[in-house]
């Protein structure tokens, strides 16, 4: 797999000196420092490394490789050279940042970390705890084995270079990353010897710390969940899909929001009958399934009538089978996941199940495309198309560099870009062969994933929806276009949402049984009373607490406020009895005129102690 990395001999502490120039190879960043920074800290794994008590590698420029995320280090070396902790004042990878610490082994930077995340906390930073946003993270002890010298390997992906070890790489055999570098699915270099991956280069370092320390650490504002499930879902990692999601909802909990789940479950019988349980909308988009009940369903059925009314259609028996690989690599394209498989022997049914997040799936954000590589989740169906070596290209898009395959580029035959990369167009190239293109960089990012994964997986604060239009109309992406216009209004609708806020209250009127005095109530928060000017006068004149000191208006508060976070039958106050209760008609006209509506009049059975017992609910929509 290349040249030969050299090990390195152990060093005689007492023959080196301090001012030593080291050069180090962290995930492909390279650092250079002092021994003296390096081994500040006896315990430490980089002291021990580099004093030869645990093996070392050195690339072919004789750099030390570090199997370690390359931008973090940055915090770690200059910890090491200053002894303090000095970070951004917006920093957020909190948790990666304590992983590599632990990585390392120093203890005064995992002290450290714990210190100042509590500090900006109680400054009012909010940030997550610990154990919040770490999926069940056991800190990695430093091996002590001694990596083979072909171990080390440098992947391009999607221009972005990684250096990393075949031992991570290969943590997961069952994932493509796994068969790749185990030996079963075949692997392409660049003319450099780099492994070529045809991803999205910054969300894979994301996928390769989750490889390095099995433990998912992201930024506390990250965004690109979308992306990352797309790419996890690629690399077919389950424990990082799996990751993704479970850290995704926590952190969608924390927001107050739920993330929905769209199911499909397929029925395989032995006499060739095949049932078919989910939406019509989700059938039309898996075009085997649909042209298989198009040609088998049973006789006068309407499939789309059926579909919609019933949810289930069901096949003809005797029938030829449909052809199952198919219709896992479509339903794959679209999203799902193999959840269960399952067998009912007395009957011959085999039973799959498949789920997806229904949210940017059912509004039609992904789309399939025939073309494309998807891997199959269940880990007993994996479908392979393998590239040619000749199909890997670079792009040079207005300035940034881009890897890519020709199968990619080509995936929908009526865009600019298939047409530009077939036999009929000469392009142009720079001095170091890269394709030109004048376009928008940074944005060709968001329109090669959607040809790689065919969704559209952009970033929760993504705003350039215009020009990412533009370039996608440019390109003749038509189905780009029509995913932004969609998650656009999805998007703009959900942050409609967070903007705006129902406040609820409720007035109880109420006769007592024992002489007939009219008793009013208010149930809701203090200051909408307040804001009423009628009720709050009501209230001031009629209400009185005679086992409080308080003045009426602190009672009133004191009780409404211990009252909120109730539902609203609980807590609130009442007028004392009295032949002056509020007129309902009067009290409605009253509160609408503060933008409240009447939403419920609801009349209970009279009690023990009370009769004409009428509650009425208002509500009102105001931005936060």
């Amino acid at each position: 797999m290349g040249k030969q990395p050299t090990k390195t001999p152990a060093r005689e502490p007492a023959t080196t000196a301090d001012t030593d120039l080291v050069t180090l190879n962290v995930g492909g960043s390279l650092y250079t420092t002092t021994v003296a920074t390096l081994t500040r800290y006896p315990d430490s794994m980089l002291f021990s490394m580099y004093f030869g008590l645990i093996p070392t590698q050195r690339d072919n420029n004789g750099h030390y490789i570090i199997d370690g995320d390359g931008p973090i280090f940055r915090h770690v070396l200059n910890f090491l050279r200053r002894s303090s902790l000095c970070l951004p004042n917006d920093f957020k990878e909190w948790d990666l940042l304590s992983a590599e610490a632990e990585f390392f082994k120093i203890k005064e930077l995992i002290d450290e970390v714990k210190l100042l995340r509590k500090e900006r906390l109680v400054e009012g930073i909010r940030f997550r705890q610990d154990t919040d946003t770490a999926m069940d993270y056991t800190p990695q002890p430093a091996s002590t084995d001694d990596h083979k010298p072909s171990d080390l390997v440098t992947l391009n992906v999607g221009g972005s270079l990684y250096t990393t070890t075949v031992s991570t790489l290969t943590r997961y055999p069952d994932s493509m990353l796994g068969s790749m570098f185990g030996g079963n699915i075949p692997t392409y270099r660049d003319n450099n010897g780099h492994y070529i991956i045809d991803g999205d280069g910054p969300i894979f370092r994301h996928v390769l710390n989750f490889l390095r320390r099995s433990s998912l650490c992201l930024p506390n504002d990250f965004k690109e969940w979308d992306l990352l499930s797309a790419e996890a879902d690629f690399f077919q990692i389950k424990e990082l899909i799996d990751g993704v999601e479970s850290l995704k909802d926590e952190r969608s909990a924390g927001e107050g929001s739920r993330q929905e789940m769209e199911f499909t479950e397929l029925s395989f019988v032995d006499n060739g009958e095949l049932m078919y349980r989910g939406t019509g909308v989700t059938l039309r988009t898996i075009p085997t399934l649909w042209q298989f009940f198009e040609a088998h369903a049973n006789k006068n059925t309407n499939i789309a009538d059926r579909v919609d009314a019933t949810g289930t259609i069901v096949s003809k028996q005797g029938v030829r089978g449909v052809d199952r690989m198919k219709v896992y690599q479509e339903m794959t394209r679209l999203g799902f996941r193999l959840l269960d498989s399952s067998v009912w022997e007395n009957k011959h049914v085999e039973i799959k199940l498949f789920g997806r997040n229904a949210i940017g799936n059912k509004y039609g954000v992904c789309f399939a495309s025939q073309n494309s590589c998807f891997f199959q989740l269940s880990p007993v169906i994996i479908i392979v198309v393998s590239p040619l070596m000749e199909d890997f290209l670079t792009l040079k898009v207005g300035g940034c560099l881009y890897q890519t395959t020709l199968t990619t580029l080509r995936n929908r035959p009526d865009t600019m870009l298939a047409k530009m990369f077939s036999s009929r167009f000469l392009l142009k190239k720079d001095d170091e062969g890269n394709f030109l293109l004048d376009g928008d960089g940074p944005t060709f990012r968001h329109i090669l994933n959607f040809l790689r994964r065919s969704c559209l997986c952009l970033p929760e604060t993504f705003e350039e929806w215009d020009l990412l239009k533009t370039e996608a109309d440019f390109f003749h992406i038509q189905d780009l276009i029509d995913a932004a216009d969609i998650l656009f209004e999805e998007r703009e609708e959900r942050k409609k949402r967070k903007a705006e806020e129902t406040q609820f209250i409720q007035i109880v009127s109420k006769r007592a049984t024992s002489d007939g005095h009219l008793i009013t109530g208010y149930i809701g928060s203090f200051n909408l009373l307040k804001e009423i000017d009628p009720l709050w006068e009501y209230f001031q004149q009629f209400y009185y607490d005679e086992y409080t000191h308080l003045s009426v208006e602190e009672s009133i508060e004191e009780i409404l406020e211990h009252s909120q976070g109730k539902e609203l039958t609980d807590g609130g106050i009442s007028s004392v009895e009295n032949f002056k209760s509020l007129d309902p008609l009067a009290t409605c006209q009253t509160i609408t005129q503060y933008g409240f509506a009447l939403i419920n009049t609801t009349t209970l059975a009279p009690t023990k102690t009370h009769y004409d017992i009428q509650k009425y609910l208002f509500g009102r929509t105001v931005k936060k």
